[in-house]
């Protein structure tokens, strides 16, 4: 039986979810490809609504959709703590929400996730595990 250290374990999460998340090129020719393939195209007014601003009420359905154990971002906070105190934090979050539509890309904490390892079945030296 092969002993793992923990700095050995380190380094073979790191290089597993370095390629797991790895930025690869993309290929205009099949994104475009899987483009042309589409066949349904949006209404006016279905269109129209992509562009409008997101409601408070949107905002709140969107979060209530999320698993209780989820968080929005690295704060860790998760969704029913948003929830129990949406008065207070709805509005802000509707706000961070609109500017980042505006600017095209979220921000610098939400584009950024928190992997937690958690074991479940099989070898527990396989990270896909």
């Amino acid at each position: 039986m092969e002993h793992w250290t923990d700095a050995r374990m380190l380094e073979m999460a790191a290089a597993f979810y370095w390629e797991l998340y790895m930025a690869r090129p993309e290929d205009p020719g099949a994104m475009q490809d899987c483009l042309q393939r589409l066949t349904r195209v949006l209404r006016e007014d279905e269109g129209q609504r992509l562009v409008e601003e997101w409601t408070l009420e949107e905002v709140n359905m969107t979060l209530c959709s999320f698993q209780n154990s989820k968080t929005l971002g690295a704060d860790g906070l998760p969704k029913l703590f948003n929830v129990a105190f949406w008065d207070q934090v709805g509005p802000d979050l509707q706000k961070i929400y609109r500017e980042h539509l505006q600017e095209g890309h979220l921000g610098a904490g939400l584009e950024e996730g928190l992997i937690t390892l958690l074991y479940k079945k099989g070898e527990r030296q396989d990270l896909r595990n």
